[in-house]
């Protein structure tokens, strides 16, 4: 999925189907792209989504983890739309951001795609050294062979935390109070949160033979955020 392809699992690409609709929501509407920018969430704009393209390598991961770090926004952009509407069109309108379980596993996906993609960014120039790239590998079937995986911190839904939490959180991140795993999301830093797989994920992780200790392997941890 990382690098574009499509999925084998049928659970799967219904979510990657429903992530690519939502984004198309703003993607192929000026209106409701600009309507989602007016939106400040604690005092960050939203950062645009963008759709992903098949020959670009990690764009499906950079892709659906800028919609995932806006699902805040995306919860008020809703609620001022539904607020226009009658009952009748505001239950036609179901977006992902009003479901917590999708969101939650939206996160996950991103989560599993981030260390293909930091493979792929470290190999795709000609002048990778094998060293390096045999590396990255190692590192990416030692994660693979866990069982949990790092997924982009914040709330999934703006109603699922209060407005102190998510302000003191930001706080504490602003003052590298917290040291956590993070993954980049074009070019951006984001804390992340270890989370226990889900059974369909555990099925799914890379099995890695013939990499002798590749589970000593440990990922980099950053405390602030930074330009990656």
């Amino acid at each position: 999925i990382a690098m574009g392809k499509e999925s084998k699992n049928p659970s799967c690409r219904k979510l990657v189907h429903l992530v690519r609709r939502s984004i198309g929501h703003f993607t192929r509407s000026p209106t409701n792209s600009e309507d989602l920018a007016k939106v400040n969430v604690n005092g960050e704009d939203a950062r645009l989504p963008r759709p992903d393209v098949d020959t670009r390598w990690n764009s499906t991961f950079h892709s659906f983890g800028r919609h995932y770090m806006t699902i805040p926004h995306q919860t008020m952009y809703y609620a001022r739309k539904k607020a226009s509407m009658t009952r009748a069109q505001s239950r036609k309108v179901k977006p992902i951001c009003d479901n917590i379980e999708v969101t939650n596993k939206v996160g996950e996906l991103v989560a599993v795609m981030a260390p293909a993609a930091s493979l792929a960014t470290h190999v795709e120039g000609n002048s990778t050294m094998l060293s390096v790239a045999f590396l990255k590998t190692t590192q990416l079937v030692s994660i693979g062979m866990r069982d949990e995986v790092v997924v982009p911190k914040g709330p999934t839904n703006v109603l699922a935390r209060t407005s102190a939490e998510i302000k003191q959180f930001n706080a504490d991140r602003r003052a590298g109070k917290r040291s956590e795993p993070a993954i980049v999301i074009d070019d951006r830093v984001v804390h992340g949160e270890i989370r226990f797989a889900s059974e369909s994920v555990k099925r799914a992780r890379l099995r890695g033979s013939g990499y002798g200790d590749a589970r000593s392997v440990t990922t980099t941890k950053v405390s602030e955020e930074g330009d990656g």
